[in-house]
Parts: C-alpha cells; sequence; structure tokens
C-alpha cells in the first residue's frame, strides 16, 4: 500500500522541497564557528574539528544577530543506522511543515545536525504554532486530513515491517525489504505529529476560560488522551505480568514464557538494540521482571485481575475523551469558541494516538533491526554499521540469517 503523500489541501503552505543542504565545507565551518563565538555551540574535546551544543540537551535553539533561528539536534550516541535516519527524517520533516524556502538552510556535521532560517518563517512554520492556527479556525477538516495521512503512513509501515518479520522467522532478510522499512520509518517519524501536542499550560488557560474550576484538570487530561485509548507501555505491562503470572513452583520463568516474552515485551526498551547486552536482556532481565512483578502479587489469581484491569483502560479512555467532548458541549455557550475547543479536543486526540502507535511500531521496528544484526553476528553500535553495510553483510550471506530461537514468532507456545 503505497502511503498518501503531503499535499497542498493538507498544507496550504507545502511547496515539498527541502531546506537547501550546505555543503561547502568553508561554509559550514564558518557557520559552526560564529555560532561557537555566540556561545550556542562548542568544539569537542575528544574530536578536533567537530562541533556540540554547548549545554547538555538533544535540541536547542538560538536567535542569531543576524535575524536569524538556529535549531541543533545532537544525534551522539545513537547507533550510526539512526544517525543516518535522523538526517533524512529531518530534512523530511523541514520540507513536510514547509520549511523548503531559499533562505531556510541545513547541514549535518558529525553527529550535529543544524537547521536554520529567518526568525518569523521558522516561528510561524512550527507544528506547535499550526496547530494553535488550525484550532482557532476550529478547521476539523485539516485534523481529519492529517489523521488519515498518517494513518496511512503507519499502515504502510507496519506492513512492511510485518512482512519482513514472517521472512525472519524463516531465516531470511531481503535487503530491499529492510531498506523499504527504513523508508516506512523515516516517512512516519518526519510527519512529527506528536509536535502538536501543545503544552499543558496552554490547555489549562484555554479550558478555565469555560469550564468550573474543578473540571479543569479532568478536561485537560481527558483532552491529551489518545482518540483510541491505546497506549503502548500498557502491552509491556500486560507482558510483565503474564511473565510473573508463568513463574512455577520452583520460582523459575519457564522458557516458553521467557521466549514470549522477549518478542512480545522486551523490544519496547530502546537499548536493547545493543547486541552487546543480548545475555542480559534475553536471560537475566525477564528473571527480573518476573521476580519484580511476583512480589507485587496478592494471590496466583491477582495476575489475571491485573490483565483485566489493563485490558479495560482502552475503553475507559475513549469514555473520558468522550466525557470531555460532553462537558465541553454543555458549558461552552459561544459556538465559535466552542468549536474551536471541539478542534483542540480532535487534534490533541490524533497527536497522542500517533506519538504511542510510534511506539507500538518501533517496538516491531526494533526488534526486526536486532534479529538482523543478531543474525549475521553484527552490532548496531560500531562505528560505520549504517545501513549500506548491513545490506552488504545480507547480500554476502545470500540474505539467510540466524534467528535466535527466542525470537521465532511460531513457537510451541503459540504465542
Amino acid at each position: 500500500m503505497a502511503a498518501l503523500a503531503p499535499d497542498a489541501a493538507t498544507w496550504p503552505w507545502l511547496g515539498r522541497r527541502k531546506p537547501r543542504l550546505e555543503a561547502d565545507p568553508d561554509t559550514i565551518v564558518a557557520i559552526l564557528g560564529t555560532l561557537t563565538e555566540a556561545g550556542f555551540l562548542a568544539p569537542r574535546t575528544a574530536v578536533a574539528g567537530r562541533w556540540t551544543l554547548r549545554h547538555k540537551a538533544v535540541s536547542k535553539s538560538h536567535v542569531h544577530d543576524d535575524g536569524k533561528l538556529y535549531v541543533a539536534v545532537e544525534t551522539e550516541g545513537l547507533p550510526p543506522l539512526y544517525q543516518e535516519m535522523y538526517r533524512e527524517i529531518f530534512a523530511e520533516h523541514l520540507a513536510i511543515w514547509g520549511f523548503g524556502e531559499d533562505d531556510v538552510g541545513l547541514l549535518y556535521h558529525g553527529s550535529l545536525i543544524l537547521f536554520w532560517g529567518p526568525v518569523a518563517t521558522m516561528r510561524a512554520r512550527r507544528p506547535a504554532t499550526v496547530a494553535l492556527d488550525r484550532i482557532g479556525a476550529a478547521d476539523e477538516a485539516w485534523i481529519r486530513r492529517i489523521e488519515a495521512l498518517w494513518r496511512d503512513t503507519a499502515s504502510s509501515f507496519e506492513e512492511q515491517i510485518n512482512r519482513l518479520w514472517v521472512e525472519l522467522a524463516y531465516g531470511l532478510a531481503d535487503p530491499a525489504r529492510l531498506k523499504a522499512i527504513i523508508r516506512g520509518k523515516i516517512a512516519l517519524s518526519a510527519l512529527g505529529m506528536d509536535a502538536l501536542i501543545l503544552p499543558e499550560s496552554h490547555l489549562q488557560e484555554w479550558t478555565a476560560r469555560h469550564i468550573p474550576g474543578d473540571l479543569v484538570e479532568e478536561i485537560v487530561a481527558a483532552c491529551c488522551l489518545p482518540t483510541s485509548g491505546y497506549v503502548a507501555y500498557d502491552t509491556f505491562e500486560a507482558e510483565c505480568w503474564r511473565l510473573a503470572q508463568s513463574i512455577d513452583s520452583y520460582d523459575r520463568v519457564p522458557e516458553a514464557a521467557r521466549h514470549r516474552f522477549v518478542r512480545e515485551g522486551l523490544f519496547f526498551r530502546y537499548d536493547t538494540l545493543n547486541t552487546a547486552t543480548k545475555m542480559y536482556f534475553f536471560e537475566k532481565y525477564p528473571e527480573e521482571i518476573a521476580a519484580q512483578y511476583s512480589s507485587a502479587l496478592q494471590s496466583p489469581k491477582d495476575a489475571s485481575r491485573r490483565l483485566r484491569e489493563i485490558a479495560q483502560r482502552g475503553w475507559r479512555r475513549r469514555y473520558n475523551r468522550g466525557w470531555a467532548h460532553d462537558t465541553i458541549n454543555t458549558y461552552v455557550t459561544d459556538v465559535p469558541e466552542r468549536k474551536r475547543f471541539l478542534a483542540l479536543h480532535m487534534l490533541m486526540g490524533t497527536a497522542r494516538e500517533f506519538d504511542e502507535e510510534k511506539r507500538r511500531l518501533n517496538m516491531k521496528f526494533w526488534r526486526c533491526l536486532f534479529a538482523i544484526a543478531d543474525g549475521v553476528g553484527i552490532s548496531l553500535s560500531d562505528a560505520g554499521t549504517g545501513l549500506e553495510r548491513i545490506c552488504t553483510v545480507l547480500d554476502y550471506g545470500h540474505g539467510r540469517i540466524h534467528l535466535d530461537p527466542a525470537l521465532v514468532p511460531f513457537n510451541q507456545d503459540g504465542a
């Protein structure tokens, strides 16, 4: 299924052009040097000719005296493959949100990603600013379009992941399939719908103007719940309780239960991508989780009760969102303002939904990446282990890998 392309109906300002990529070494050094003098960046002490953010942060912005806003993103510490993806993600994100102007620039230098443009342009095109504009216009049609776009993109991404996962079960990893899921990951992350989530303080201020004080906190919380009620952590927690439930009379975790946890719960943790920690995460960590959760059980049947409670969270969240919708309708009597409030309710719901769906798909994505790296005996953390190297190793082995038994989807436990 081909993902829907962002279009001018969804983003009216969209030119679909990526910002100008600065490639001239002398110009890059001059820009980085200027921002170093301004106190925004700092030379790396360990790596000559490299820069980083002066103050520890993943992302920071700086308004310079040239009238431009600079945003720096540090990817140090991420696996090389992820550093490659982040470069593409940011370039695509900036294009999608209309930053592809001649006076908006982008550069990559080592692990640093830097983009900049006129202050007014950069602030006006921020997703959160766009969200406020669309809410102010009560543009529910726009919200429906972006929701359809991200859902279609997520569906396409998941379809590619599922195909690769089935191939992996048979000890096969097609480099073309891997490249397809990398493209899918870039496409989904570049949409950045989670950036539409407004600060809670803003929602509280807005809500307090219309809703009785004792309901404000509940309304704000309900507006920020995902539309479907699904929260990715629920899945991880459920697998933890199942693992605790499986402990036998000798306080051991059966192999089938451990394997299920590895497949269905473990890869919600990003740090599992480090294949060097495999022994801990595949063997010791499930035992630690089982011991931790079983100690919280009040009786052997308590795990089943907790699993039922988790299963009910989704509809409870949907109920709370519905209650908030009805409460807004009741208390906000001014029609234009009510429409704006309901647009906010709709947008926050789909933005949170995107966030949780991305977490769910990341688990499946990370599981595939780990399975491939482990299956061909390479580390995703090693310098130079980018997409091309992984594909070269797969090509050399004719796409065959050794899948760890804990990862085989069609195991005897039926999970």
